[in-house]
């Protein structure tokens, strides 16, 4: 599924992600969802959204939004078209099989997309150079985001340090709840301008 608000507009990222997709895999099958379609009142305005997510190479695009359960149902309903019938390979008391660390890294880069969504491409990367686990105390965690331009790293730091921090704060509120643990978060900003078509760079972060 490739998620796009109905209230914004398709940029790099979007492009970005989708031209990765099918890099890695060519006969990959994408749906296109819209989000958030109840705060757009305008029906043709739809219409466009639509047509320009279905140009990024979708098989089809649906539209959800708040309290409208049944777009939600058409969206399971289309999920199933793709996927096979199997027994469940994990208790259900389990939500995810990745580490602690690799969730941490998603966390701070979705708190840092969500906050400059507009103003910064998705090609922001997070290392996590220290994650510390020690009876008693809070997590330690240290973590490096990357971006590929100076300019992008001081948007991503803000004036006074302002944007790093409320992202570093919004991320440690994630962890903490996942985690169900005190968290001490770090995270500086780097400047890596190839880091996206450096393999080995790519493998360090995690990715």
């Amino acid at each position: 599924m490739f998620l796009s608000e109905a209230t914004g507009e398709i940029g790099k990222g979007d492009h970005f992600i989708i031209d990765k997709i099918k890099e890695i895999n060519p006969e990959a099958k994408l749906i296109g969802i819209l989000t958030k379609i109840d705060l757009v009142n305008d029906k043709n305005e739809l219409d466009r959204k639509a047509s320009d997510l279905k140009a990024l190479g979708t098989e089809t695009v649906l539209g959800v939004g708040l309290n409208l359960n049944l777009a939600y149902s058409d969206v399971i309903e289309e999920l199933k078209k793709y996927a096979n019938e199997e027994d469940f390979e994990y208790s259900e008391d389990e939500f995810t099989d990745v580490s602690q660390r690799f969730l941490a890294k998603e966390y701070i880069r979705l708190c840092a997309i969500e906050k400059l969504f507009q103003e910064l491409p998705h090609s922001i990367a997070v290392e996590i150079d220290e994650f510390s686990e020690k009876e008693g105390k809070p997590y330690t965690i240290f973590a490096t985001l990357y971006v590929k331009k100076q300019s992008q790293k001081g948007i991503l730091i803000g004036k006074n340090a302002s944007t790093i921090k409320e992202i570093s704060i919004n991320a440690r509120k994630l962890m903490e709840s996942a985690f169900q643990h005190g968290v001490y978060l770090k995270v500086n900003v780097k400047v890596s301008p190839d880091w996206v078509d450096d393999e080995k760079k790519i493998k360090e972060m995690g990715y």
